[in-house]
């Protein structure tokens, strides 16, 4: 099965979107999945901090990977995630992506690049132009 990387590559060369849904519920994942498989696209699902303490993240990523197993193309992005640990265990549970939205933690910019290079096919989007330097304000 192709991963989110080539996926979007594919998104790229044919100039189309993958579609991005938060969820904070097994209904609203079934839903989105449906909807997907049955335009036959690839679609990511998100799930905030928030969403994944009341989810939970190992129930959120079975929900994935039984879909996955279908053959269906399910991918999980670790949606607005504010704390390091939070950062981690999306990792741990091999999340396809992860967004760390790092306004209030300008003094660990270092962790942030040690979590993005221990999961190499992690797709860290950098939404702060700081997040890559070590500056402390």
């Amino acid at each position: 099965m192709k991963n989110l990387r080539d996926w979007l590559a594919w998104a790229k060369e044919k100039n189309v979107a993958i579609g991005h849904f938060n969820v904070s519920d097994s209904e609203g994942f079934k839903a989105v999945v449906a909807a997907a498989n049955e335009l036959g696209v690839p679609v990511i699902i998100g799930v905030s901090e928030g969403e994944r303490s009341f989810l939970g993240v190992a129930e959120i990523r079975a929900l994935v990977s039984v879909e996955q197993g279908k053959g269906l193309p399910v991918f999980l992005n670790a949606d607005h995630t504010y704390s390091i640990p939070a950062s981690m265990e999306a990792i741990d549970q091999k999340f396809d992506a992860l967004i760390i939205d790092g306004a209030n933690h300008c003094r660990r910019c270092g962790e942030v690049r040690r979590s993005d290079r221990r999961r190499p096919l992690c797709a860290l989007r950098r939404e702060y132009p700081w997040i890559d330097q070590d500056r402390r304000t």
